[in-house]
């Protein structure tokens, strides 16, 4: 067995948001380089982007539906 590999100083002593950001980038940087190769892949990029984002949109909202109905009663 293997010892694990040093851990990187910067990694170690990240905040979450600098982890999100680079994180972030990379993905945005995958995507990109996708295009770059291949126009057609942009379309099929902000289909997979639009497709990810209605499906939070739907989860907060019903999530607040539960939140402000939770026994399900009409507003009436």
């Amino acid at each position: 067995m293997t010892a694990p590999a040093p851990a990187d100083e910067d990694t170690m002593n990240a905040k979450p948001e600098e982890m999100f950001m680079q994180a972030w980038k990379a993905q945005l940087d995958a995507g990109l380089r996708a295009i770059e190769t291949d126009p057609s892949q942009l379309t099929r990029l902000c289909a997979g982007w639009a497709r990810s984002n209605a499906g939070k949109s739907f989860a907060y909202c019903d999530t607040v539906r539960r939140f402000y109905n939770p026994l399900g009663k009409s507003g009436s």
